[in-house]
């Protein structure tokens, strides 16, 4: 027996009302009229965390960070066919509903009541699931990583985003990856740069998670793009983030503007790390940890 595969996700992002809370996104589906939670079937090819983040993108037009998985639902769909859905609590990384395919509505909903409006108790269960990664994930913290020691960028040949890290950088990083996985992260999100990526990998190895990618973690981004997406990737629970030497004193010299206690002197080290408690949708104090090795 063909049992049809499909993937999607929870969206998730902290209320913009002065309730506080969190909404999550739910589609409507003009051919079943139904109101359901993003998700669509595996394209040739593709794995399901490929296929969650592509049917989420097309049916909401929202880019959004991999979190945690929400497990599977069993049914059998509206064509008679055995089918299986699988989910991951994911955080939108911008504000923009722009429903692309098969969907003629998207909106955001405050998520404790979202469940009323679902048509389907399979839908229910799954949200029921991502409230309890929510409410796990008060109180954590953000580590941000400059990435480890990568060599002379002026004697580099290629192109600056494919420089590579030493062998003292990759060292770095196999010790880094025991020392952030003892604290259980959720996310793993970097700059696209080989780099950064090569920094967190043993880390993705360690935990089992993908190092997903995010051009706000890029060279030059403003520091204010850096903080929502770090905000974004905090809502799920902890996470680890590897940018670059500019984003990383952008993003602290913001916070020390924004009147956030942190560790002094401010340093910022190939390799080191700053951890941030995160509570309640922001940054609440920041600590400074020097580079191993």
């Amino acid at each position: 027996m063909t049992i049809v595969q499909a993937a999607g996700g929870v969206v998730v992002r902290r209320s913009r009302s002065s309730s506080g809370g969190h909404e999550v996104v739910l589609v409507h589906r003009p051919r079943y009229d139904d109101w359901t939670l993003p998700k669509g079937k595996l394209e040739p090819g593709e794995d399901l965390v490929q296929a969650a983040v592509r049917e989420v993108r097309e049916e909401t037009g929202l880019e959004c960070l991999l979190g945690p998985r929400l497990g599977r639902v069993e049914y059998v769909d509206a064509s008679g066919r055995d089918k299986t859905a699988h989910y991951w609590a994911m955080a939108a990384t911008g504000d923009g509903l722009a429903p692309t395919k098969e969907i003629d509505e998207a909106r955001w909903v405050p998520l404790e009541s979202a469940a009323p409006q679902l048509s389907y108790d399979r839908d229910r269960t799954v949200l029921s699931r991502a409230a309890s990664v929510l409410a796990a994930a008060r109180g954590v913290t953000i580590f941000l990583v400059r990435h480890a020691r990568a060599g002379n960028r002026s004697r580099w040949e290629g192109p600056d985003e494919l420089r590579p890290l030493t062998p003292p950088g990759r060292a770095q990083a196999e010790v880094l990856a025991p020392l952030l996985a003892a604290r259980s992260p959720a996310v793993l999100v970097s700059s696209p740069t080989a780099r950064c990526i090569q920094t967190l990998e043993p880390l993705g190895v360690t935990c089992g998670l993908t190092v997903q990618r995010h051009e706000a973690l890029f060279e030059g981004a403003a520091p204010e793009d850096s903080l929502s997406l770090l905000e974004a990737a905090g809502t799920l629970g902890t996470t680890a983030a590897c940018t670059h030497g500019d984003v990383q004193v952008a993003v602290i010299e913001s916070l020390e503007a924004g009147g956030v206690p942190l560790s002094r002197p401010l340093r910022f080290a190939k390799g080191s790390t700053w951890e941030l408690a995160f509570e309640a949708g922001r940054v609440t104090a920041g600590a400074y940890v020097a580079p191993p090795g």
